[in-house]
């Protein structure tokens, strides 16, 4: 089973290869090809699994990153390729990793990213990504510790991988929320390097609580110079519970020359 190809459809699976070559790129312009070469591949194996779950995750970084021209759509379909991915996937436990990347940021439920990415695991506890996965649904749901974990247990698994910088840019985000800033704060670059705008937002908050109100004054302004969406908006698509959201918008506050009891009013 795991020697088998995905699908026999050769053509459908060389532009499936291409596009992965793009995704971990995680670059706004490469992931919309990525995407569009998955379209391609459905388009000639509609039921090709891991390429209907690959591009639902694609559309669901699309929309977390602000790269999304209409997300209400791009949501809508993501839902559906990830549906369809979940029938045809069967036991592939890195198609069944990118359904709950997808599911993790699409649907409201977060019971239903954490079963299926339980199953992938249990399926492959050595496919890296699955444990990547399962650090990015834990670290949503705010169990910091537990992703921590996971992201660590992928590194090790396959520490010279291409999803090295999504690694640390997830692990510096459970490190955030353990309120480890000064070792997230080692991290946060490959937030930047990958185009993010939400890494100077990042910057700013890490900052603010380790009181390095200069450094943390300078990256809450670049985030407002290049970013297109209030940063209220970002945290609440990228972390569920409310007292991680809370911190973040606290290190802002910092920044942003307020206390953190002053957010309510504006900060």
């Amino acid at each position: 089973r795991v020697s088998k190809r995905p699908t026999e459809n050769m053509s459908s699976y060389d532009l499936y290869l291409r596009a992965m070559s793009l995704f971990w790129k995680f670059d706004a312009a490469q992931m919309a090809e990525a995407y569009t070469l998955l379209e391609r591949a459905i388009g000639l194996d509609r039921d090709f699994g891991i390429a209907l779950a690959a591009a639902a995750t694609c559309l669901r970084i699309m929309i977390d990153s602000g790269w999304s021209e209409d997300p209400v759509a791009d949501r809508e379909r993501g839902l559906e390729l990830a549906r369809r991915a979940l029938k045809s996937c069967g036991d592939d436990a890195r198609a069944l990793a990118h359904i709950a990347s997808a599911l993790v940021g699409l649907d409201p439920n977060p019971e239903t990213a954490e079963a299926v990415i339980s199953r992938a695991v249990t399926l492959n506890p050595g496919c890296a990504y699955a444990w990547l996965v399962a650090g990015i649904v834990k670290a949503r749901s705010g169990a910091t510790d537990a992703a921590a974990e996971d992201f660590l247990t992928a590194k090790r698994l396959d520490p010279r991988s291409p999803m090295g910088a999504v690694l640390n840019r997830s692990l510096a985000v459970a490190l955030f929320g353990q309120r480890r800033f000064s070792e997230a704060l080692v991290l946060i670059g490959e937030v930047l390097a990958s185009g993010d705008p939400v890494g100077y937002a990042f910057l700013a908050s890490t900052y603010g609580h380790l009181s390095q109100l200069d450094q943390a004054r300078s990256a809450l302004a670049e985030y407002r110079r290049v970013a297109t969406r209030p940063i209220e908006q970002v945290v609440a698509e990228r972390w569920l519970p409310l007292e991680i959201r809370q911190m973040f918008m606290d290190g802002i506050a910092l920044a942003d020359g307020q206390t953190p009891a002053d957010t309510s009013n504006g900060g």
